[in-house]
């Protein structure tokens, strides 16, 4: 009987030996079966050597580079065709979890963040941990209500009467005042002024709210055209980068031109009597106004040219603190003195801004003063309640652009005037908008994996640490001097609520104002916030501020007051908490940046998968389901299983569905190859390929049988194995650092094998797709791109495989082989063969000749040595004659 084998299975464990096919083999060293034959396998050409462990090889449209690291430093240089060097930079950056990059820009995660290295004009520029952080200080320095031109007078005629009244004051202050029809002559404890009352009839009394309400708004028209600032609102900074993106997002700052009210109309008086004066024609009004002024401060800005373009200041539309469409009053003085008019910041030299004119007092009252500010008529509208005007203000989260300065014009040693272009204030609701709020902008981050993916850094099993805090929420007072060269003694200690633990940030310099507005607005961007301490350490004194959930913005506020109306002066807490240095650990979540900016990342870049740990993520270029999850999805290995997430339109991902149970056991073994993502589990080697996931080694399940060439079993060595793909063979390497030979996975024909590494065994492979770079202990760096095709290859080689039992039709019948043929096709190479037989699989004679004895078991070892690449086996035909029974012999 004849019977031809081809060894078309390659090395398999499993079934035992009693149940495997005549195809199989125990051992196969050095050669592997492929495309119908036995080939050699050949090792990935050494081309260079580097004095480091290489890390990542950096590509661009006109570079290639290689990165290598010596336990702390990175070493940057080019990797050309048989050489990589060292020269293009060294930088400090600790502990490296892992690399990637975006563009120019390599993304380091190191034990003290993301390090940004930025390539530029042939070397390497060190930008740091983070973006830089700066410090934003809007301020008014004086307010005014000159005239700004326009219609500067509410004329009243035919609709009110004019009534003479005198009022009396005792030293110099206000004391009453009544109606008067004698002879007008002040003295020094009198005055005189005109009383104007509505003239009957609901026309009139119509017609003078209009013409009010339109005086009114159009004087606030006018302030705003001069774009200057008159009532309550927001102002936001943030960096805009050369993507246009906007990046490090300061907290909203609460800016007060006036606090309240600012609606003080000026009647004409009797001292400005002449015999052709209409004393019931005009009121005059002009709002209290004044410019912004602004100061950043940024650490590092030099570095960061190429990716901060500008800052951009942002502002809300204001909150007028009265209604402009509801009724106004004229009103008597005694009257106007006993009504709160609450209306100014503070300052020292309201006077002599506007002779003539006393503010109101602490008290929140007018206090007329003869020799100051005369008793006069009073337009009062509908007030709004401080209240109404918190809540209109929490409101206000649509934040448009007011002026943007370059970075060269930052670190200014004064506040300057911005230069805001023409009627911007006027218009400011139509101007361009902040695209985003600010997410965690300014914690830092420590993510143990990076993964680039359409242009985008993803994060991975990341730590963030919380924000410390910003030190100004309330804009500054100026008087001449700069709040922020004076010492600041408050400190703020925010408790925030995780999911694990409570944690405590500490700002960290000190707020240059006072203790009593603390809480008229405080702002922190993380709504799990839940209270802060607000410690004066200068009087070690401080107060503890329960903190809201923001409805609108990203964070936490408190804002129980108007400034100037809180009091705050006993303190409720005895001493400031500890700050801790916690973590948060998010290792279910995946960060992903802003398209092309690896420095930016959204809420819409946060994605959670699953609520195991991810273990890591790699791209699956096969679809799915046509049209259901999209095109190319990534994959994500956690501990629950393996998800898919589908990206939508803008690049992100839209949702995340479960693949299948299997779960990783070694995350450095994930490995893409073409259109499919190769791991290890407890299983074995796995293939992630669409939506299905397989093993492609369950013929390497079982424990190695006699004669195997590998000294532990295979699923041992994968589980702290990792993978190398050679693109043009299709082959997958399988490295393990603790053995001297490697597995080899013949993708095209589902076959294994290995191969010897000798002492160079490899530590690490590195991707340069398509391409793979292997680096062994000596460092010396191989490349499977630079082995020569099979046909042009003149090196020789050798290698050996043995097959498993072989039965030869049964497993039970004796058959003894009388002739061996090999179908080998070879110039030069020679072929050695040894055989054994056995009756019971375990104990095997080595046999000499043919013939002879019969056996149910045989076992041939092939050595194959002076073989070129393009050599191959074919396979062995056997002559064999079986041992009847109960036959006539």
């Amino acid at each position: 009987m004849q019977k031809s084998l081809s060894f078309n299975k390659g090395i398999t464990t499993s079934p035992s030996d009693l149940l495997s096919d005549d195809t199989e083999l125990s051992a196969s060293r050095d050669l592997i079966f492929r495309n119908g034959e036995i080939h050699p396998l050949r090792q990935a050409k050494q081309f260079a050597q580097t004095n480091n462990k290489l890390l990542y090889i950096h590509k661009g449209a006109d570079y290639t580079n290689a990165i290598t690291y010596n336990g702390h430093m990175l070493f940057c240089g080019t990797l050309s065709d048989n050489a990589i060097t060292e020269d293009k930079g060294t930088f400090s950056v600790g502990t490296v979890y892992d690399i990637s990059s975006v563009g120019n820009t390599l993304v380091v995660a190191t034990s003290s963040g993301l390090h940004y290295i930025l390539f530029k004009e042939g070397s390497y520029i060190d930008l740091g941990t983070e973006l830089p952080t700066y410090d934003f200080y809007p301020a008014f320095r004086q307010w005014t209500n000159l005239p700004l031109g326009g219609n500067t007078g509410c004329f009243l005629k035919g609709m009110t009467t004019s009534k003479l009244y005198k009022a009396s004051y005792s030293n110099g202050k206000f004391t009453g005042c009544s109606a008067w029809k004698g002879e007008i002559k002040p003295t020094d404890n009198e005055s005189f002024f005109f009383h104007h009352e509505v003239n009957e009839g609901s026309t009139n009394e119509a017609n003078v709210q209009n013409a009010i309400q339109g005086h009114v708004a159009e004087l606030i028209r006018i302030v705003k055209e001069n774009n200057r600032f008159a009532f309550p609102f927001f102002v936001r900074c943030a960096m805009r980068l050369y993507d246009g993106s906007y990046a490090r997002i300061s907290v909203p700052v609460a800016c007060y031109p006036t606090v309240s009210r600012n609606c003080y109309f000026t009647p004409v008086t009797a001292s400005d009597y002449k015999e052709t004066t209409d004393f019931s024609e005009c009121f005059m009004y002009a709002p209290f106004h004044a410019p912004f002024e602004y100061r950043i401060a940024v650490e590092g800005i030099d570095n960061w040219k190429d990716i901060v373009k500008e800052f951009v200041v942002f502002a809300t539309d204001d909150v007028i603190p009265f209604h402009i469409d509801k009724e106004w009053r004229i009103e008597l003085p005694s009257k106007t003195s006993e009504t709160t008019y609450r209306t100014l910041v503070t300052t020292p030299s309201f006077s002599s801004i506007l002779p003539g004119v006393s503010p109101p007092q602490d008290d929140g009252k007018y206090h007329f003063d003869k020799t100051k500010y005369q008793a006069r008529d009073v337009i009062v509208p509908t007030y709004k309640s401080d209240n109404e005007i918190i809540d209109e203000m929490i409101s206000k989260t649509q934040f448009y652009k007011l002026f943007s300065v370059g970075v060269e014009s930052v670190n200014t040693s004064d506040y300057v005037f911005p230069t805001i272009a023409s009627n911007v204030v006027a218009t400011l609701t139509s101007q361009e908008q902040l695209p985003v709020d600010d997410y965690y902008g300014w914690t830092s981050i420590v993510p143990q994996q990076v993964l680039t993916y359409n242009s985008r850094i993803n994060l991975l099993n990341v730590k963030r640490r919380p924000f410390k805090g910003a030190n100004m929420f309330t804009c500054a007072t100026l008087t001449g001097g700069s709040p922020s060269s004076a010492e600041g003694s408050l400190r703020f200690y925010v408790h925030i609520a995780t999911s694990t633990s409570m944690i405590v940030a500490s700002s960290t310099s000190p707020w240059p104002q006072d203790l009593k507005v603390a809480d008229s607005w405080f702002f922190y961007p993380d709504p799990r916030a839940v209270d802060v301490v607000v410690w004066d350490t200068s009087n070690s004194r401080g107060i503890k501020i329960p903190l809201k959930t923001h409805p609108y913005l990203n964070g936490a506020y408190a804002f129980r007051y108007l400034p100037l109306t809180n009091r705050m002066t006993s303190s409720n807490v005895s001493s400031p908490p500890s700050p801790t240095s916690s973590y948060e650990v998010l290792d279910s979540q995946i960060f992903t940046s802003v398209v092309n900016n690896p420095f930016v990342f959204q809420a819409s870049g946060d994605n959670t998968v699953g609520t195991g740990s991810i273990l890591g993520i790699a791209a699956n270029t096969e679809p799915i389901s046509q049209g259901q999850f999209g095109q190319y999805p990534l994959i994500v290995f956690t501990t629950e299983g393996i998800y898919g997430l589908s990206v939508n339109s803008e690049g992100l991902y839209s949702a995340s569905y479960p693949i299948s149970r299997e779960v990783c056991n070694n995350p450095a073994s994930i490995t893409p190859t073409g259109n499919v993502v190769y791991f290890t589990s407890d299983k074995g080697l796995m293939a992630v390929s669409g939506g299905t996931v397989r093993c492609v080694s369950p013929q390497l399940s079982g424990a190695n049988p006699p004669y195997s060439d590998a000294t532990v079993s295979f699923l041992t060595f994968v589980r702290n194995a990792f993978l190398a793909y050679d693109y043009r063979d299709s082959l997958l390497f399988i490295y393990n650092v603790s053995y001297d030979y490697a597995y080899v996975y013949n993708l095209l024909d589902g076959t294994f094998a290995t191969i010897s590494l000798g002492s160079k065994r490899i530590q690490r492979a590195v991707s340069n797709y398509p391409d793979t770079l292997l680096q062994d202990s000596n460092n010396n760096v191989y490349s499977f791109s630079k082995i020569p095709v099979a046909q042009s290859d003149s090196q020789t080689y050798s290698g050996t495989f043995t097959t498993r039992p072989l039965k030869l039709g049964s497993s039970i019948q004796l058959k003894t082989i009388h002739q061996i043929v090999h179908l080998f096709n070879s110039a030069g190479g020679t072929l050695k063969l040894t055989v054994w037989a056995s009756n019971d699989c375990h104990s095997w004679n080595k046999l000499y000749s043919l013939h002879g004895k019969p056996w149910k078991y045989y076992r041939f070892r092939y050595t194959l040595s002076n073989i070129s690449a393009s050599d191959t086996f074919a396979g062995t035909v056997i002559d064999f004659t079986p041992r009847f029974t109960n036959k006539i012999r």
